[in-house]
């Protein structure tokens, strides 16, 4: 009898491989036809993807140019295993291996239906979805620490897309008081504060936080990166020099260079 569930698990990851590989090979082609012109190209990766295709596919985003990709923060929530499986322990290493930066685009709290919460016609559901959005993150930022993924691959990068800044700070203190206080019970395979993890190998773009620039120091002068979210809602456009100068308006001009451009142009490669 045929397992009508687990048919459509397994179509549903073959289609997103095979859309996801369709994706890249455009990209690819778009990146060849733009490389003069300084675009920069970010791939889509499936964690969904059964194993040795996923590692594949890879392979075939660092040959083709593209500077970095983008992965599902919560793959459990579409099929695939949580972060820390040790299944994906090959699929890190390959990442580290090639040197793109991974990225986690901003995403909703679990176990939220996004269409029906933006068909919801009760005032303020929708807001309070995309207030709270930034700080889901949090997870996988402390799932990439604590369970040892950056402390087992410390060439491994990753980016926060769109997720603020803001927040850092606090995350980063509180991750740290976690494990100096509950290290020995818990039985920590960390080595160093976690927040070491964080500065050596975290990034993260804003696209307004006063409250993030203020405190950038903490959240990490070298790991933030301004961004305009263009041509999305939440997009700075067409102020967006107006939002700079209200950001940076106290901020030397060198820590001004990096956040607007430097930071990014050192951690993707470019000239």
């Amino acid at each position: 009898m045929l397992d009508l569930k687990k048919f459509d698990k397994d179509f549903d990851a073959l289609v997103q491989r095979l859309a996801t590989r369709g994706g890249n090979l455009e990209l690819g082609d778009f990146r060849a036809l733009w490389a003069e012109r300084r675009a920069l190209h970010v791939s889509l990766e499936s964690l969904q993807a059964k194993r040795n295709a996923s590692n594949e596919e890879m392979k075939r985003i660092a040959k083709a140019g593209l500077r970095g990709f983008h992965i599902d923060p919560f793959p459990d929530e579409r099929g695939g295993k949580p972060l820390w499986d040790a299944a994906y322990e090959p699929f890190w290493s390959l990442v580290a291996e090639t040197g793109l930066p991974m990225s986690f685009h901003i995403v909703g709290p679990r176990k939220l239906n996004v269409t029906e919460t933006f068909m919801n016609p009760t005032p303020g559901i929708k807001e309070t979805f995309i207030a709270i959005a930034p700080i889901s993150i949090c997870e996988t930022v402390s799932t990439l620490i604590f369970t040892g993924i950056l402390a087992r691959h410390p060439s491994l990068r990753f980016v926060l897309v769109e997720c603020g800044i803001g927040w850092i700070p606090y995350f980063l203190e509180r991750m740290d008081q976690t494990f100096n206080k509950h290290r020995f019970w818990t039985k920590s395979i960390l080595t160093e504060k976690p927040s070491a993890y964080w500065y050596r190998q975290g990034y993260a773009t804003f696209i307004q936080d006063l409250a993030g620039v203020a405190e950038r120091h903490r959240a990490g002068l070298k790991n933030i990166m301004w961004s305009t979210d263009y041509p999305h809602s939440d997009s700075t456009w067409p102020k967006s020099q107006e939002a700079i100068v209200e950001h940076f308006r106290d901020v030397p001009a060198n820590e001004r260079a990096m956040v607007t451009g430097g930071n990014a142009s050192a951690l993707y490669g470019l000239n």
